[in-house]
Formats: structure tokens, sequence, C-alpha cells
């Protein structure tokens, strides 16, 4: 890797890495993080007692403070985003999702339903499509309105929201991803009312930034990991499987809370653990295919909305007689936190 490990989730030899199996812990330099791609081993450190999560809300409070800018956007999100939290904040959190999630479920099975039928049908006609920007985008935004309450108009101007877990990008952007949530927040207190509470408007940021680009990662790789496989195959030809091959959200990070071993590898208090959840999207097998989500009290809150929207997707597509030929595949280059399409275009044809 001569780039370090940096970029290593699109990297075109990671197919070939992961496959490798024995792969240990390894230091990298450039990003000061331990490297976990091992399944084994990304499982038993994402459970350990030994981690807490990054400290995404500190970094912020201290960059706040020495550059005399206001992050508090930023700020109200990260009390919200469970992966962000520990122990007793990270449960609340949880909570909190999990039950706005069952109170909008009917609403959210009506969402979907009606945004599949109106956004994927571009994919219905011959002619070049550009599945990001022409499906996937307005899906997702539509989707995921009765969760944030955000327009889809509003959401649709926000687009840097997601980087807001890049440690790499400087004051400038982090102040544009601030304001973007602001303009979010706004649009949410305009929908609940001048007195909703910081609680319920926090959630909704939360939601709307995890919703985004880890569903749009996942849809629109999996659709492209499909789709080149079966060059040839019409549309209504192909087996899709039954989860989403790929996962927008290759890895997260952990901090060692105190110093500790796994197996032969020894880790220090304030070490930096960068567990690939992508190690499972490449396994052989079954059973560890779906742990792409996290498990137990780290499994994906929204997990049950990526399949039904996956599952959805290629439904459709199984009932569609054109061929699919793979035209343009670009993936977010300033990207170092998801795994994340930028252009996918495909010619249907008869």
């Amino acid at each position: 890797m001569d780039e370090g490990y940096l970029t290593f989730h699109r990297s075109p030899g990671r197919h070939a890495w992961y496959l490798r199996r024995e792969n240990r812990p390894i230091f990298d330099p450039l990003t000061k993080s331990w490297i976990i791609t091992e399944p084994g081993c990304c499982e038993r450190l994402l459970a350990s007692r030994d981690t807490r999560p990054a400290t995404y809300s500190d970094d912020y409070v201290a960059l706040e403070k020495r550059l005399a800018v206001d992050f508090s956007n930023v700020l109200l999100a990260f009390l919200h985003i469970p992966m962000c939290l520990h122990e007793e904040e990270h449960r609340k959190a949880r909570r909190s999702v999990a039950e706005h999630l069952a109170a909008r479920r009917l609403d959210l099975a009506a969402s979907t339903t009606k945004s599949l039928a109106v956004h994927l049908e571009p994919l219905r006609q011959e002619g070049e499509v550009e599945i990001v920007r022409q499906v996937l985008e307005p899906l997702i935004l539509s989707v995921t309105e009765p969760l944030t309450d955000i327009p889809p108009v509003v959401a649709a101007e926000c687009r840097t929201v997601s980087t807001i877990f890049d440690k790499s990008i400087g004051p400038r952007k982090r102040q544009r991803v601030d304001a973007e949530l602001g303009r979010m927040r706004a649009a949410i207190v305009c929908k609940l009312g001048p007195n909703a509470s910081e609680e319920a408007v926090g959630l909704r940021l939360a939601l709307a930034i995890l919703g985004r680009d880890t569903l749009l990662g996942t849809l629109g790789e999996s659709l492209y990991s499909v789709l080149s496989a079966n060059q040839g195959r019409r549309l209504n030809e192909i087996s899709y499987p039954q989860i989403p091959p790929e996962t927008g959200v290759p890895y997260i990070e952990r901090i060692a809370v105190k110093s500790f071993c796994d197996k032969q590898t020894r880790f220090n208090v304030g070490d930096r653990l960068r567990i690939y959840l992508q190690a499972f999207a490449y396994s052989a097998s079954p059973l560890e295919q779906p742990k792409i989500f996290g498990m137990g009290s780290h499994l994906c809150l929204g997990k049950a909305l990526s399949i039904d929207l996956w599952k959805g997707i290629t439904s459709f597509l199984g009932d569609i007689p054109l061929y699919a030929d793979i035209v343009s595949h670009v993936l977010r280059t300033d990207d170092y936190v998801f795994l994340c399409p930028s252009r996918l275009s495909a010619r249907l044809h008869s």
C-alpha cells in the first residue's frame, strides 16, 4: 500500500487482500491507526470493552475553542449519533433512534413503497441512465423524509454533512458542514414548530447524517458489483443476493481505553483501531456477510431499511428484460470515510 491505508477501502486491490484471511493487525503511520481486516479480529475488537468510540465531539470542541468558530450544529448532531457515544450515552441514543424508527414505521413503509415506484422508473427505459443522480439520490432523500422531517429539496443542497466524520478536512470545510447542518436544523424546526426540543431536532439531524451516504454507498456499490459481474445477462436473468454485497460504511474507528492484547497483537491505551466492516462483505462465509451492518450493541439500526430498499430495487430490476452495460463508475475521490460512487452510468438496451 504505497499510500498507506487512507484510501484502502476503495483500492482496486482490496478484494484480494481480504481473501488472504490470515491478515494480522498492521499499524499504519499515515492514518495513525491499527488496520483490522480479519473478520474474526474485527468482530472481537468491535465488541471489546477495552475500546470506545473515536473522539469526534471532543475534537470539534477543541477546534471551536482554538479557532473561536461556532460548531454548535455539528456538536448537537454528535450528541445523538450512537456510534460516536460511549456506554450509557450510547445506550440512550440507540433507544431514542429505535423508538423514533418504531413510531415512524408505517410512514416509512408508505414512503418506501411510493418512492420506489416513482424513482426507479428511469431504469425501465432504454438509453443511458446516471443511476446515482437520477435514481438513488432522489430515492434516498424521499424515503428518509419521514424520519428526518427535512424536505428533499433542502437535503439535496446539503451535500457535505457526512464529512462530519472525516478527520482530514480543514477548518473551512468544517464550517461549511456546520452551515449545512444549520440549514437542515432550520428546516426541521420549521416542520416541528418553534417549541421543538433540542432532543427532537438533534435526533433528526443525526438520522440525516447517517442515512444519506451510508445508503447511497451501500446501494450504489452493491448495484455496481452485481451489474458488473453480470454483463451479458438481462436484468431479469440475474440472481440477486438477498442482502447488499457491498457496504457504504467500510470501517469504524475505536480508541483503546487501556492497554490490552488480542491474540499476538498488543494495543496501548489511546491507540486508534480502524475496524473494517468491509471484511465481512468479502468473506466467503454467508454467515459473516450480514455482519457488514455490525452486530450486538453496534448493529446498525438502519439495517432493515437498507435491506428493504435493496430488495425493492432488485425486485424491480428482476422484471425488466433489458441488458445494462456499465458505461461509467467513479468513486468519490475526496471521501476518506465512506465507500460511495459519485457516478454510476449504465446503458439499458434490448
